[in-house]
């Protein structure tokens, strides 16, 4: 007999859609925290960071439903074809997320944050290390898979851990050292998370390239 739950343990693109759409609602209100913030210290930071939050739990939950419908529709080769041509949108849109994300770093080198005090900050801390871990441990899981749709949330998780470490960082130095002096150190971390996170976008569309060049000249013989 069949144990309950036990779909959910053993298939893992199932328990990745579930903690996907879990992390949509997530983003939702990571948006809602920032957009108070900015209104309530004037911040352009934490209104650009609202707005990049967004924008990833609109990809996530675009990746979901464009996923569910092409299960539907296609099979085979022209599936496989199709989750192909959605992990090149992903990586298009994770570049053009790029311009949110350096006018976000431009603004938090240029602007004083203000603090929101230390539990917050622990908070934000502990969930963040849980969104990094978690990113790790799918890197992993998600290469045997050889799944590009399960690849588009792993790299969407890995762009959203990135840069909730630099939003870590800057929170972390504006309530326990006053952000005095250390915008040098901001800018430098918020400028090699965008370089990653752009590095992210360009391999998947490159990758994404690659494989629909291959996919269509065997669909071509």
């Amino acid at each position: 007999m069949r144990k309950p739950g036990g779909r959910f343990w053993h298939d893992y693109a199932l328990r990745t859609h579930i903690f996907t759409l879990i992390a949509v609602i997530i983003n939702l209100a990571n948006v809602g925290a920032n957009i108070a913030a900015a209104v309530a210290y004037s911040s352009m930071w934490y209104c650009s960071m609202a707005v990049y939050y967004f924008a990833l739990g609109a990809l996530r939950g675009g990746m979901l439903i464009a996923n569910k419908q092409i299960g539907k529709r296609f099979e085979g080769g022209r599936l496989a074809l199709a989750k192909t041509r959605m992990y090149l949108a992903c990586g298009i849109s994770l570049m053009v997320f790029e311009a949110a994300l350096i006018y976000a770093v431009s603004e938090m080198v240029t602007e004083k944050v203000t603090s929101t005090g230390e539990i917050m900050a622990i908070a934000i801390a502990a969930y963040t290390f849980y969104k990094v871990i978690i990113s790790i441990v799918n890197v992993k899981k998600t290469s045997r898979l050889h799944d590009p749709a399960l690849q588009c949330l792993r790299n969407i998780n890995l762009t959203d851990a990135l840069v909730s470490l630099l939003s870590l960082q800057i929170t972390m130095i504006s309530v326990f050292d006053g952000g005095n002096g250390l915008a040098r150190m901001n800018g430098i971390t918020g400028i090699a998370v965008t370089v990653i996170t752009l590095i992210i976008a360009v391999v998947m569309i490159t990758q994404a390239a690659r494989r629909l060049k291959e996919k269509e000249h065997e669909q071509g013989r």
